[in-house]
């Protein structure tokens, strides 16, 4: 009967098979050849084919029982398991029931497997060290591990450490590799990042963005540990973080008072940022600054961005209404104009008259805004929603 690529199963032991299963120890044969459920003691048939227990046999591999039932389960992968046998066997590593269960969780990717347990042979990694788990799992892409793991151990930056954190990122391994080569060389100690790495178990789906702002701290020269605990921290705010700061590494030299207070309000880096250049290009913020004069630009939210900028096009954002707009952003954040605010056409122009009416109704103290202040404020706005809808026609939505 035709089988499988790695040798055919037969269904009842030939004479050859029978006399390998013979020269088993009793318990082994206990857990290949069984008693019918009728209690006759009349062998049932075996999925070991003669060619694995000849490689078994040879290897000195044939006595254990869990080798020979992961080769009954999967016959289709039974000269690669063999192979992992053989590597676990040189790595003096015992295949234990959890390492069984490990295995047979992992069984797609047993050739992956025997090219990472090999590279660990080879750039002698002490086996006790790794996790059999993490290694299993990561053999899915075994290529780029073990590539990456020749790349750092050239380095000689290859130790138990960063091999168990390319293994936990094995999407990642090659951006990790290269990130630990430029510290070094920018004469940083990596074995500090790859303590935090590892102890943060920081999201798969966020290694990546995290990869690219460490990067970008590097290459703007600004690469702090202080600033990796804090993106560590705000994980969750990852994505908008780096948003924030590719926008800034055109004025590099806001970046750290950037990540010093994004912290205190990190679902708002992005605005931040925003709030940050559009400040620097008028000249009301720069490097010289003050630390309170950020503070107070990281508390600005989406619709005082919005506001400055149509300030900012009429030639109206100046130190004077900057200091308005800060000191009563909360009308500009209200639930009932910030959406209204932000809404708008992108192609939406305001006179100063129109600006200078609105920046009045902001600058009331919080105390005697009224809803008719708030209805006056929105009025100016919905009328250029309004114009602007019809100039640009139905098909023509808003931009934000």
């Amino acid at each position: 009967m035709a089988g499988h690529n790695d040798t055919k199963s037969l269904e009842i032991p030939s004479m050859s098979t029978q006399t390998m299963i013979q020269g088993l120890n009793p318990g082994v044969i206990q857990k290949v050849v069984k008693p019918s459920s009728s209690g006759n003691d009349k062998e049932e048939k075996t999925s070991i084919s003669n060619a694995f227990l000849k490689r078994l046999n040879k290897l000195g591999l044939g006595d254990d029982p869990r080798m020979l039932n992961l080769i009954t389960r999967y016959p289709d992968c039974g000269n690669r398991l063999i192979s992992v046998f053989k590597t676990l066997k040189d790595l003096k590593i015992s295949l234990s029931d959890p390492l069984e269960n490990i295995i047979t969780q992992n069984i797609s990717n047993i050739g992956g497997a025997v090219n990472l347990l090999s590279v660990m042979n080879e750039l002698d990694i002490n086996p006790n060290s790794v996790p059999m788990e993490l290694l299993f799992k990561a053999a899915r892409s075994d290529s780029t591990v073990a590539q990456s793991a020749r790349t750092l151990h050239d380095a000689r930056l290859l130790d138990k450490s960063s091999f168990n954190l390319i293994l936990a990122y094995p999407d990642e391994s090659t951006n990790i590799s290269q990130l630990l080569i430029e510290l070094q060389e920018h004469a940083y100690n990596p074995d500090s990042l790859i303590d935090k790495l590892r102890a943060s178990l920081i999201s798969t789906p966020h290694m990546n963005t995290t990869l690219s702002l460490l990067n970008l701290l590097l290459t703007k020269d600004i690469y702090d540990l202080g600033v990796v605990d804090i993106l560590l921290r705000q994980e969750r705010f990852i994505d908008r973080i780096y948003e924030g700061a590719k926008k800034l590494s055109a004025v590099p030299e806001l970046l750290n008072n950037y990540f010093d207070l994004l912290e205190r309000n990190p679902e708002n880096a992005n605005i931040f940022a925003k709030n940050l250049l559009l400040l620097h290009s008028v000249s009301l913020i720069s490097r010289c600054s003050s630390k309170e004069d950020f503070l107070k630009v990281s508390q600005l939210g989406v619709g005082a961005f919005h506001f400055m900028n149509y300030l900012q096009q009429a030639g109206m954002l100046n130190a004077e209404n900057y200091q308005k707009i800060y000191e009563h952003n909360r009308f500009l954040e209200r639930e009932d104009v910030a959406p209204t605010l932000t809404g708008l056409p992108l192609m939406t122009q305001f006179t100063k008259e129109e600006l200078e009416k609105m920046l009045a109704l902001v600058s009331k103290p919080a105390i005697s805004i009224t809803q008719s202040d708030v209805g006056r404020f929105n009025d100016v706005l919905e009328e250029h929603q309004f114009h602007m809808s019809k100039q640009l026609g139905p098909r023509q939505g808003t931009a934000r």
